[in-house]
């Protein structure tokens, strides 16, 4: 559901996340193992650089040209594991690029709960991400109203609008770690904040901060009914068409 009008987007998790969950230390060797702990260190961030970019040029990479071919306009480059370490976010963004430089698609990426904060400003250089997709709600206040005081959680959103590109926002409006059913007025209220910040409502879609999954079937039709009348009493606010 999207402030903006909805398309069909294809996940699939991208290569600094499944290196992050399958690197195997390959530098491990005996002879390794001697070394001083500074020098391990180096090898084994070289390592794991080498690896995960092997990942995006010759996994990830051929995928998407695979699905790009059989019609896919818009794929989303899911990254639950970006922030694992801190000091590794370039190497992240140098793994987007790799697996998507020239294709021609709209891609985008989805952030896991994190300090946002942390991604910046590596991720400046990440141009040809047309979309973040990212969970606010976790963080933020009940309460009604459109001020910064009111919409604690979504402070940071200033810095996805002042990237030097224009990517839109996938804003993350359903907390999906909690069986809390957020009133269409307190989503209409986190898309009006959101909207204000940016001055574009084409640059906010609207989303859960996650999967749904860890909820109730009951809870989750809830949680979407809600957010999709939110959004329909946001567009109204904004005059746009319902």
């Amino acid at each position: 559901m999207s402030v903006a009008e909805a398309e069909l987007k294809i996940p699939v998790t991208g290569a600094y996340t499944l290196a992050d969950w399958s690197f195997d230390e390959r530098d491990r060797t005996p002879e390794n193992l001697l070394q001083p702990a500074a020098e391990r260190s180096r090898q084994r961030k070289a390592a794991r650089r080498e690896f995960v970019l092997e990942v995006a040029r010759n996994l990830i990479r051929p995928n998407l040209e695979a699905l790009i071919l059989l019609g896919a306009r818009w794929i989303q480059v899911d990254e639950p594991g970006a922030s694992t370490e801190a000091d590794e976010l370039d190497l992240f963004v140098d793994s987007f690029n790799a697996s998507v430089e020239g294709l021609n698609a709209m891609f985008s990426t989805h952030l896991c709960f994190s300090d946002y904060n942390l991604f910046f400003p590596a991720i400046e250089r990440m141009e040809h991400c047309q979309q973040f997709a990212v969970g606010f709600a976790n963080y933020d206040s009940r309460e009604l109203g459109t001020s910064d005081a009111a919409r604690p959680g979504y402070q940071v959103i200033k810095k996805f609008r002042d990237l030097p590109y224009t990517p839109a926002l996938g804003l993350g409006v359903l907390d999906i770690h909690s069986d809390f059913i957020e009133s269409p007025e307190l989503v209409r209220d986190r898309v009006l904040y959101a909207v204000k910040v940016f001055g574009d409502a084409n640059r906010i879609h609207v989303t859960p901060d996650c999967g749904l999954r860890t909820r109730s079937w009951k809870v989750a039709y809830e949680k979407l009914r809600n957010m999709t009348a939110g959004v329909r009493m946001a567009r109204q606010q904004l005059g746009l068409k319902t």
